[in-house]
């Protein structure tokens, strides 16, 4: 038996919690694990977060309809919209080897989408719109849920600076929290702990948040380390190469530690 749920938002950021927590609501009703919930939650984003910022470019914000469909043994996220259609073979290969200097600020979305999801499928056509369709078999490990805000604070504990971070990162909330460490940094705070302790919900956004900060603090000879990443975070930065780039600390006295005297 197949069940089936749709909805549908304009394409405004501001929407984007709303389109997630109907993916999670409705992979909970499918009786989806909650690794399933995270990993379809992250590609519906990525995909409506692109949708938004460069689908609809240029033109009023149209509708994105989403349709999830359950049987016991998948879950599949189709995803329409009436913005501009795009090659998903022309996007480039994001290069994860690379250092923090070389490394390109965003392109991560697509690569994101093709590592969570088992199967994808693209189609598009001057009627009906644009068709991406996400699939994902009922077979991983457990995850933790997560929410649909962000909240950052800063405690200076010189010569370092504690960002404690609690919520979801994504496009909706990246720029607040690149604008708030950057901010920092040009305060001259260039010692940087992000506490990630809180946060149980990224996507490429967040990374590109990352990056720049990282960029920005080690231009002035300072630099950004992490500290409590969830097990669901720390996949995303897997997939995307960021652990070769960034400093890992199991919680924000190591963090600190490491910076020295």
């Amino acid at each position: 038996m197949t069940q089936r749920f749709e909805t549908r938002h304009t394409a405004k950021l501001e929407n984007l919690p709303a389109l997630r927590e109907f993916v999670a609501e409705s992979c909970r009703k499918i009786g989806a694990d909650d690794a399933i919930c995270f990993a379809l939650k992250l590609a519906a984003d990525e995909a409506c977060a692109n949708i938004i910022l460069h689908g609809y470019t240029g033109r009023e914000p149209g509708p994105i309809n989403l349709t999830i469909s359950g049987t016991p043994q998948q879950v599949t996220v189709a995803i329409n919209d009436f913005g501009q259609s795009f090659a998903p073979e022309a996007v480039p290969t994001p290069d994860l080897q690379a250092d923090w200097q070389e490394r390109r600020m965003g392109g991560l979305g697509w690569h994101l989408i093709q590592q969570v999801a088992d199967e994808i499928k693209y189609t598009s056509d001057a009627q009906a719109g644009n068709f991406l369709t996400l699939t994902k078999r009922l077979n991983a490990d457990d995850q933790h849920h997560r929410r649909d805000s962000m909240e950052i604070s800063f405690d200076h504990r010189d010569p370092v600076t504690v960002a404690a971070i609690a919520g979801s990162v994504d496009a909706l909330t990246a720029p607040h929290l690149t604008e708030a460490l950057s901010k920092i940094i040009a305060e001259g705070h260039i010692r940087l702990v992000a506490d990630f302790s809180q946060v149980d919900y990224t996507s490429s956004a967040g990374l590109r948040a990352l990056l720049g900060t990282l960029k920005e603090a080690r231009a002035q000879g300072g630099d950004l380390r992490l500290a409590g990443v969830q097990e669901n975070v720390r996949k995303v930065l897997e997939l995307s190469g960021f652990t070769s780039i960034l400093k890992f600390f199991p919680d924000a006295a190591a963090a600190i530690a490491s910076f020295g005297g």
